[in-house]
């Protein structure tokens, strides 16, 4: 298995700012180390390293091969960050409308998606609703799309895996993958793995004005 290829795959993750892999003799990886983002705990981007290996490359690993150093300061919180604020199921005569309501500062913003009610409709309305809200968050500066949801097992525990495509104004484009625990409801842990695809990169672009 290539490992560069291997570290390209990692570097979408929103949690990695920098990774090395190691290949084996015996096994295809010896090590990854990883440099973390500022965010996420490093029990959570270890996860986050071994969904997205199981989902992309069919490779199951030992969490014990991954190391991770997070910078000084990497948990201090500012009003950058976007919270999951709210969501709510709803379902109508026919559909299933799903809102989720995110926070970033003292900006609030609501998306919604609405589809024909089924198990797999759920998760995927809720990530779709908050890619509406982020979109409004930064005033139409970015438009995104979900290119991927599915709940994987990572470690015996289950986690929703969510891989979103973007196009910011000028044409620039990224893409990434975020995974998050399934607590609660596999939609709450849509709308959480759709920020964690997306934070570090919504930070280095300017919301720009609201327009009010």
């Amino acid at each position: 298995m290539d490992a560069k290829e291997l570290e390209r795959g990692l570097l979408e993750l929103a949690s990695v700012g920098a990774v090395r892999v190691v290949p084996g003799t015996e096994r295809p990886i010896d090590e990854i180390h990883v440099l973390a983002t500022p965010g996420p705990s490093p029990k959570q981007v270890v996860r986050d390293v071994e969904a997205l290996l199981l989902t992309r490359f069919g490779l199951r690993l030992d969490r014990r091969l991954i190391s991770v150093v997070q910078l000084a300061g990497a948990y201090r919180k500012g009003p950058e960050r976007v919270v999951l604020e709210r969501l709510t199921v709803e379902q109508t005569r026919q559909n299933l409308l799903v809102r989720v309501g995110l926070l970033r500062g003292d900006e609030q913003a609501t998306g919604e998606a609405e589809a024909a009610s089924s198990p797999e409709s759920r998760a995927l309305l809720a990530a779709e609703a908050t890619l509406r809200a982020l979109e409004k968050l930064w005033h139409g500066r970015v438009r995104f799309g979900v290119e991927a949801q599915r709940r994987i097992q990572v470690a015996h525990r289950w986690c929703m895996a969510v891989r979103v495509g973007a196009v910011a104004t000028g044409g620039d484009s990224f893409s990434g993958v975020g995974v998050a625990l399934i607590r609660r409801s596999d939609e709450e842990a849509a709308a959480r793995a759709v920020l964690n695809a997306t934070q570090r990169r919504l930070q280095i672009i300017a919301p720009g004005p609201s327009g009010n």
